[in-house]
């Protein structure tokens, strides 16, 4: 995810979507969470990802 005004991101945890489509995301540089809908996420992630099978 990329910070407004910065020129790098840094690592979130998307914990799944809730009820009404909005992405849950996890923040451990902070210890925060929230929730963006579909479209603002996409507007920010970088297209990389790390997972576990």
């Amino acid at each position: 995810m990329w910070d407004s005004g910065n020129k790098v991101g840094h690592w979130v945890v998307v914990d799944g979507v809730d009820d009404v489509g909005r992405v849950l995301i996890k923040d451990p540089f902070n210890g925060t969470q929230y929730k963006m809908g579909v479209e603002e996420f996409k507007d920010v992630w970088n297209g990389h990802s790390v997972y576990k099978q």
